[in-house]
């Protein structure tokens, strides 16, 4: 019988192993500049890299299953999880790539992404770099994807990691484009990421979005992060600018159109065990709404400040008496509009009505939480 220690050992194992092959991968595509090249290289790197995400998801499945639900350990594992995904994400990209088209219609709330992604990458920044967080809650939603804003922020925030390399602060920004008429509906959304690093000079400064341009040592980077950010912005409509001065840190400035049409209604689910979240999130996006997943109530609590449309509905569970339920109560207040469908593993809890709201036992059906989430907001608004 193995234990969680002999987990991340395997664990830690398999992300060394990850490590040289994807270094190795970057290599080769460093060296396959011609595009010819890259095209038929695209199909083996997305082939052996889902091959490592698939390795590292497999050990992390099982250290998860073997670790209590309030260990920190098991909240590392919960951000290696995510972080394969969007491993799994960027593979399915790679073997798009030689078939360039115009990205699917898509929205992604700005202020969620950031909060998610930064509670995610804590981890690989180390202890030296202090992270903040300044959001605009009108900011809303941008005409793109989760996964390519996801795309866009991590190599942002990653490199000003690496511009920082005594340490140092990132401080992740959104807001609203000002205008002569000031910051209206069709104004367009601003992600700002500073690092108070080691900044460029005016050569680096002109050259830093260019494809394999890096001022790192051999081996350390193949200049395509920078790169990306700016394909992936400009072919969804925006653009990106750099301001540096040596020994001052960089300012990167990301221009996004927001979404037009709005979702359905915004609903804020609560869930710890990240299976079921990903559920509930899935079910509610697939019958209109805009779901916003959280991992604990301090994170619903952030998500809920930074997030400044209507919130409809938050699913939680949460028992009476419980700090959780002190939380949801302290955001109902601040949001007097939002109905609560509580989540409960006992049955008997299904048949009675909390104070705060009605109540949906664990396990459920797609059909039963859909029909009790439309049966709460049909009451709201009855």
């Amino acid at each position: 019988m193995t234990t969680a220690s002999d987990d991340i050992g395997a664990l830690r194992r398999d992300l060394d192993d990850a490590h040289a092959r994807i270094a190795a991968l970057e290599r080769e595509l460093a060296e396959a500049r011609p595009l010819g090249s890259l095209g038929r290289m695209t199909v083996s790197i997305a082939h052996d890299f889902r091959n490592v995400m698939a390795a590292i998801a497999g050990q992390n499945q099982l250290l998860l299953e073997g670790v209590p639900a309030d260990s920190p350990t098991r909240r590392r594992a919960e951000a290696i999880r995510k972080a394969t995904g969007w491993g799994e994400r960027l593979a399915r990209e790679l073997l798009a790539a030689g078939r360039p088209q115009p990205p699917e219609p898509a929205v992604a709330d700005l202020n969620a992404v950031v909060l998610g992604l930064v509670r995610t990458l804590q981890p690989l920044l180390g202890e030296d770099i202090e992270v903040r967080t300044e959001l605009e809650p009108k900011v809303g939603a941008v005409a793109l994807g989760p996964a390519a804003l996801e795309q866009i922020a991590m190599n942002l925030i990653l490199n000003a990691r690496d511009a920082m390399p005594s340490g140092g602060r990132v401080t992740v920004c959104t807001a609203l484009a000002a205008h002569a008429n000031g910051a209206g509906p069709e104004a367009p959304a601003l992600l700002r990421v500073e690092d108070t690093g080691i900044g460029m000079d005016e050569a680096t400064r002109e050259r830093a979005f260019d494809p394999y341009f890096t001022t790192k040592a051999a081996g350390k980077g193949t200049g395509l992060g920078l790169s990306t950010v700016h394909d992936v912005v400009t072919r969804h409509g925006g653009h990106v600018e750099v301001a540096s001065t040596p020994g001052r840190g960089a300012t990167f400035t990301v221009t996004l159109p927001r979404a037009r049409a709005a979702a359905g209604p915004t609903v804020l689910v609560v869930e710890e065990e990240a299976g079921v979240r990903e559920l509930i999130v899935e079910i509610l996006e697939l019958h209109g709404f805009r779901a916003l997943p959280a991992s604990d109530h301090g994170e619903a609590e952030r998500l809920s400040r930074a997030y400044g449309g209507p919130l409809a509905l938050v699913i939680a569970a949460a028992d009476p008496g419980t700090d959780a339920a002190r939380r949801l109560d302290l955001l109902r207040r601040a949001r007097p509009e939002t109905r609560v469908l509580y989540l409960s593993s006992r049955l008997e809890d299904a048949r009675t009505s909390r104070p705060g709201g009605p109540t949906l036992a664990k396990p459920f059906t797609v059909d039963a939480l859909v029909r009790k989430v439309q049966e709460v907001l049909s009451e709201a608004t009855g």
